[in-house]
């Protein structure tokens, strides 16, 4: 019997054990129940009685430790509960030793079992780790044991408080394709929605105290104090967010989200639709304005069809869609409430997979013909003003061609009036856009600075915020746009652009130019001298 691969994580006592049996249970009649827990002690004997007893007699249960590998082939579907006991079992028997053996095996008998299989993991990342040694290794495998066996499954699924949530398939950021369509969670709302409400509970806060540690610092450097003007500001910023006084410098990323418009067939652009298809490829091939200003700021450029009409198949571009492309949404919403939560969901996965490799500040780019036309219509809807007043040329329409796209606007304001925020956010979006939102949110939920580029990448981050309101301290603005829209998208956020240089591309080019100030600012923490350091007298003004 063939069937699905999944695996269940969650913190402690989220409920993943239950929601793992009950999956099991919907999978076959036949069922094994492999523990890896051992009886050592009365409390964990007593235990394990009474979870056989709640299990019930449908289920076969075998204990073991460590040889769970052989057990993945019995008829039927198998749940393993749970990998982290088995890791710590595997850890135990090992000490010193290196893992690898053991781990290539147990993903070696996941993909190849071939009935289906639940698994069940503590999520590493959801717990206090503490300051050893053996700690930190411990968390150090068990994030990537999760990654390697995901990589293998068809589904994972996180469970918060007793609700489910279908994440984007674990592996390489070559391919992040989004989660499937939201399901129901039993007895509750619609699983995905648990996406905004993990964001809201667990986004942090401005770290004030590391601020101010930074501000001491900057104020103490051979220099009048406030003298390298917003440098300085730029550095406190960025202990702020990061909640470290002497923040490390930064590896980079920028984010390039691809998608199209329906919005596009109004004759909104100079350009024709086929153009976000071939700017993808040129993005991937190196030869765009972004990634020669990428290059230059030593940052990684990632390309993602978040759902371009046409998928866009080459190396260097990450498979994010969410569908060819959105409706016209003068005729109906742009996308679903639920296409607006997966789009969000595979951006906070690129967000995840980048700060897993090392990366520790995201530009936000973007590229798709329309795309203008959906963010100025959100500017308008999100801040409540006149389309007339934050619409601009885009990509160098003519006046009767601007007069156009504002009616266009103020038909799809007309008839998307009313909604809640997502829904409002959904009917007027794009796929690129609430990707970046999502990466936006990704980034904020882990202290890692947010640099936005131009008018589309300022909506994105709008919505992130209206969405998640605390994630707005995560982020910095990079210059301001010639689109009219952008400078109140800019004081809606209280963004004071670094830089102001007529810019209109997009694409990230931005937040590539500011890149190297970040960097500048950092210098100035660790490797400026101290007045005390110089012996250079301070008057303290």
């Amino acid at each position: 019997m063939s069937g699905p691969k999944v695996l269940v994580t969650g913190g402690a006592r989220s409920g993943k054990s239950g929601y793992a049996q009950a999956l099991a249970e919907s999978l076959s009649d036949r069922r094994t129940y492999v523990a890896t827990a051992e009886a050592r002690g009365p409390e964990m004997v007593a235990r394990i009685r009474r979870h056989q007893a709640e299990r019930g007699a449908g289920w076969t249960t075998v204990e073991e430790p460590i040889a769970v590998g052989p057990l993945l082939d019995r008829p039927g579907v198998v749940l393993l509960d749970c990998l982290t006991l088995w890791l710590s079992n595997v850890l135990e028997a090992r000490g010193e030793g290196d893992l690898e053996d053991d781990v290539a095996a147990l993903v070696a008998a996941v993909a190849a079992a071939p009935g289906p299989l639940v698994l069940v993991t503590n999520e590493v990342g959801a717990g206090i780790v503490p300051a050893n040694a053996l700690a930190r290794r411990f968390r150090d495998e068990a994030g990537r044991l999760a990654q390697r066996i995901g990589g293998v499954c068809d589904r994972v699924v996180l469970v918060v408080a007793g609700g489910a949530l279908d994440l984007p398939r674990q592996g390489s950021l070559r391919a992040i394709p989004a989660s499937s369509r939201p399901r129901r969670a039993r007895g509750g709302p619609e699983a995905t929605m648990t996406l905004l409400s993990r964001f809201r509970a667990s986004m942090p806060d401005p770290d004030l105290a590391a601020a101010a540690a930074a501000q001491e610092a900057v104020d103490g450097k051979t220099k009048p104090r406030g003298s390298l003007g917003r440098l300085e500001a730029l550095a406190v910023s960025v202990a702020r967010i990061t909640a470290l006084p002497r923040p490390p410098g930064r590896t980079k990323a920028i984010v390039v989200m691809g998608a199209d418009h329906g919005v596009a067939a109004r004759g909104v652009s100079a350009y024709p639709q086929e153009v976000t298809h071939q700017m993808l490829l040129n993005f991937a091939r190196g030869g765009a304005a972004i990634n020669a200003l990428a290059a230059q700021a030593g940052a990684r450029v990632v390309v993602v069809d978040a759902g371009v009409v046409e998928p866009v198949r080459a190396d260097g571009i990450v498979d994010g869609r969410i569908g060819p492309g959105t409706a016209d949404f003068t005729r109906g919403p742009a996308m679903s409430t639920g296409d607006a939560l997966r789009a969000l969901a595979m951006g906070a996965g690129v967000a995840d997979e980048l700060i897993d490799d090392g990366v520790n500040i995201i530009g936000l780019g973007e590229m798709g013909i329309g795309n203008t036309t959906s963010a100025s219509a959100l500017t308008a809807a999100l801040l409540d003003r006149p389309a007339d007043e934050v619409t601009g040329r885009g990509t160098g329409i003519d006046d009767d061609a601007r007069r156009a796209k504002v009616a266009v606007i103020e038909e799809a304001l007309a008839r998307h009036a009313g909604g809640d925020t997502l829904e409002l956010i959904a009917a007027l979006g794009g796929f690129e856009i609430l990707g970046l939102a999502g990466v936006a949110l990704g980034a904020a939920a882990r202290r890692v600075p947010v640099v936005v580029d131009g008018f589309i990448s300022t909506a994105a981050a709008l919505c992130a915020v209206k969405l998640v309101p605390a994630s707005a301290y995560a982020l910095v603005g990079s210059h301001c746009s010639v689109e009219p829209g952008h400078r109140a998208l800019l004081a809606a956020l209280d963004l004071d652009p670094l830089l102001d240089l007529d810019l209109r591309l997009g694409e990230g080019t931005g937040a590539a130019l500011v890149m190297p100030l970040v960097d500048g600012a950092l210098r100035v923490l660790h490797d400026m001298a101290s007045f005390a350091d110089a012996g250079v007298s301070d008057t303290g003004a």
